[in-house]
């Protein structure tokens, strides 16, 4: 099942989304433990919530997405900071 960028981002905008990704934010990096200098690949990135904040902390993330949209959105939180890619298909 794909999920057009706006749709997502309409979802994520709502009170559940929100909380949702919050929840799954806060859970990933607890698990990941402490980040600085360590590499991370994030794919399906979407539109870039788990590697800006792992870029915040010190990581050198990898972000690849489907949806050229969504990789252009991180483009611009973490500009020269996040490795982004576009796979067409």
């Amino acid at each position: 099942m794909t999920v057009a960028p706006e749709h997502h981002a309409r979802w994520r905008g709502s009170a559940l989304g929100d909380v949702t990704d919050r929840i799954e934010l806060a859970l990933v990096l607890t698990l990941a433990g402490p980040l600085t200098g360590k590499r991370v690949l994030d794919v399906a990135c979407g539109d870039g919530v788990l590697p800006v904040a792992a870029t915040m902390r010190g990581a050198k993330v990898t972000g690849v997405d489907t949806t050229r949209l969504t990789v252009q959105r991180q483009g611009r939180r973490t500009p020269g900071r996040l490795r982004r890619s576009f796979a067409d298909g």
